[in-house]
Parts: structure tokens; sequence; C-alpha cells
């Protein structure tokens, strides 16, 4: 059978080889998820310092409130000072210190009565 195919060369037939595969550089996507993580992080920095602001703005106002009638504070705020929100328990401490101060100046005025 050989004789019947003539080789136009003599040369070693090799076999086919089969080419590497491909280096494909997936910058595009390592970009894009950098840029996503970049995004993530800065909303997670504005949605934490709006989160803050507005707890320290209801504990101002909450102590506003307690300190201008202690009283009628803590009668409203009846229950678990465990359950209150930021705001009521700002309030609930303001009230209890300016209701202790309230109680200790008349205590004082009362001792240094019965003093003289």
């Amino acid at each position: 059978m050989v004789d019947i195919f003539e080789r136009l060369t003599y040369a070693p037939v090799s076999s086919a080889k089969t080419s590497g595969v491909p280096s494909i550089d997936f910058a595009a996507g390592r970009e894009a998820a950098r840029t996503n993580q970049t995004m993530i992080n800065a909303l997670d920095r504005l949605s934490s310092h709006a989160f803050k602001q507005s707890t320290r703005r209801n504990e101002i106002e909450g102590a506003a409130m307690g300190a201008q009638d202690p009283t009628a504070t803590l009668r409203n705020l009846s229950g678990n000072p465990a359950d209150f929100n930021v705001g009521e328990s700002a309030a609930y401490q303001a009230a209890i210190k300016g209701l202790g101060a309230e109680i200790d100046v008349k205590a004082r005025e009362a001792m240094g009565k019965e003093y003289i």
C-alpha cells in the first residue's frame, strides 16, 4: 500500500498538534467588579453617616423634650426603658436627671429650713 501513495517528500510525517489554549485577560470584568465594590463601600459610608446623624438628632430632640417637662415626659413614657427607641430613651434619661435635680434642690431647701 505504501507504493500506491507516493510521498512528495521523504520527511517524516508529524501528527497534528493542538494549539495551546489562548490566554484571555478578563480585565474588563475585574475592573467592573472593583468599581462595583468601590460604589458599595461609598454607599455604606454614606448610609452609615446618615443613620448616625439621624440618631444624634433624635437624641437631641428627646433630651430637649425630657428636659422641658420631666414629669409629663415620664408619665408619657410608661413601660420598660429597654423597649424605648433612641429619642424616647434620651427623653427618659433627661427627665430622670431633671427630676432628680429638682428633688435634690427641694430637699436641700427643706433641710436648710429645718436646720435654721
